[in-house]
């Protein structure tokens, strides 16, 4: 059975860019952990959600970097 996944936008703390990480709904805890583009491995005790209205533009963004 595969676990489940949800999209959060967090801040890294080490360069400060938002990016969209992938939470994996894992029993007992999700698993928080998203390596960022400047090399930082972000893990639970350094996730920062951003805004979630943010989290829509920034969402927006990607998908059209995708088209």
């Amino acid at each position: 059975m595969q676990n489940k996944t949800h999209v959060e936008i967090i801040k890294c703390p080490e360069c400060n860019q938002n990016q969209s990480a992938i939470v994996e709904e894992t029993i007992p805890f999700y698993t928080y952990i998203h390596k960022c583009n400047c090399g930082y491995l972000i893990t639970e005790s350094d996730w920062i959600r951003v805004d979630p209205q943010l989290e829509v533009q920034v969402l927006f963004k990607e998908f059209n970097y995708c088209l």
